[in-house]
């Protein structure tokens, strides 16, 4: 099933893993903010937002995806 985008909240995210549903989280920060930041998501997918598109392929597709920026 795809669904539209839509905003999430950190409360909303810590219900789903509680409720073991699976998720993947995409970092889209471009690579200044993600570089230079000293806050980084272990496991998450990094893909810079204006890159998106070339990598929907490989985004996986059994699990929500949480995309995150700053």
């Amino acid at each position: 099933m795809v669904e539209s985008p839509s905003r999430i909240t950190v409360a909303d995210v810590n219900a789903l893993i509680e409720r073991g549903e699976p998720v993947a989280f995409i970092d889209s920060r471009n690579p200044i903010a993600w570089g230079s930041s000293k806050v980084k998501l272990p496991g998450a997918i990094r893909i810079p937002i204006d890159e998106v598109e070339r990598h929907l392929q490989t985004l996986p597709r059994d699990r929500r995806l949480i995309v995150y920026c700053t």
